[in-house]
């Protein structure tokens, strides 16, 4: 499954399931990369997807954000 990966939004905080995707946004002061790991049971032990966040793209203040669209 291909994923259609947007920057997402700085607020609110956690996992936000919209219509059309989900928003996720983790605050972190010091992160200098992070990864959305996304799992498509809970026991698998492997993520289905790793998404790299771009702090150019993905990042405001120490917020950083991507929408994944259709999840």
């Amino acid at each position: 499954m291909s994923l259609a990966i947007l920057p997402g939004k700085s607020s609110p905080l956690g996992a936000t399931v919209y219509p059309e995707g989900v928003n996720f946004c983790v605050y972190s002061k010091h992160a200098s990369k992070i990864d959305l790991l996304l799992f498509a049971d809970p026991l698998d032990p492997q993520p289905q997807h790793t998404i790299e966040l771009s702090a150019a793209i993905h990042k405001t203040s120490n917020f950083w954000h991507v929408f994944i669209k259709n999840i």
